[in-house]
């Protein structure tokens, strides 16, 4: 705990957040970050379609940039990992990005969505200013970014009634299953609402606890056990987790509606209390 309460006090980070009400605004401001500040830097987002999607709007402006998020090639990620250490180009990125990096002289990190916890923002943000030298970590909030981490809550927490009726499907549709597919499944569980990773998420924590073998995509995903495991069907752990998430993803909220030291916020998030001001956020200065 020492360690990790050592990396939250470094004074070099200047921490920001600023409201934004559309994506124009947040792309003026990323401009303005990498132009202002310059240097290498990382822009966050939570989805990939968003990303893509600001990525045309900085090709228009004329910023160059790179790309990096996990449905990339794995050599084409590469790639851009070796990239980025070499060059001095920002980088769009998802928090697929940054696990593995010691580049020392990253002068920016922004947020252009809202990470989902306190944890992450933290972590990313220490990939900053590791040379000691100023680097400024800032977040764009807009509430619309909310309804993104709520879907991401209730997707990476499918519901104990969810997976016994996953298990139902692949029971006893079985043989389709194999000959059709991904797409096949979707329309027995969701019908037209084919936009839900509750799916993903289930057949994840099926594989890990040994109740299925195979895989969807190799059409070749088959039940093994005769049930499901207790651990799945526990309604009172599934409605912890989720509450445990919910309350994670409210600390962002506070983090960014504070009038205090953001060092100060983040470090009382942690059960550190009483530490002095940064003086160098944008709440302090």
């Amino acid at each position: 705990m020492k360690t990790f309460h050592q990396g939250i006090r470094r004074p070099n980070l200047r921490l920001e957040a600023v409201e934004c009400f559309s994506d124009d605004e947040k792309i003026e401001n990323i401009i303005e970050t990498a132009t202002g500040i310059g240097g290498s830097g990382i822009v966050y987002f939570a989805l990939i379609k968003t990303l893509e999607r600001f990525s045309e709007f900085l090709d228009t402006r004329g910023i160059p940039h790179l790309c990096y998020h996990g449905k990339l090639p794995p050599k084409q990620r590469r790639r851009i990992q070796d990239e980025f250490m070499k060059s001095e180009l920002p980088v769009l990125a998802t928090n697929a990005f940054g696990l593995g990096i010691d580049k020392p002289d990253i002068r920016f990190i922004v947020h252009a969505e809202i990470p989902g916890s306190i944890e992450s923002y933290y972590q990313e943000i220490g990939r900053a200013g590791r040379d000691g030298k100023p680097s400024t970590c800032r977040m764009l909030y807009c509430q619309d970014d909310l309804t993104i981490h709520m879907d991401f809550i209730k997707w990476s927490n499918p519901a104990p009634a969810f997976l016994q009726k996953l298990f139902g499907v692949l029971k006893a549709r079985e043989q389709k299953i194999q000959s059709l597919g991904r797409e096949y499944l979707e329309n027995e569980l969701f019908y037209k609402n084919r936009f839900d990773f509750r799916l993903d998420t289930g057949l994840n924590l099926f594989e890990r606890y040994g109740v299925t073998s195979g895989s969807l995509e190799q059409k070749n995903i088959k039940i093994i056990t005769g049930s499901l495991p207790p651990e799945l069907l526990d309604q009172s752990e599934h409605e912890a987790k989720l509450m445990s998430d919910q309350k994670k993803l409210a600390g962002i909220v506070q983090y960014f509606r504070t009038g205090k030291c953001r060092r100060h916020a983040i470090e009382e998030y942690f059960g550190f209390i009483d530490e002095p001001s940064c003086g160098n956020c944008d709440n302090c200065c």
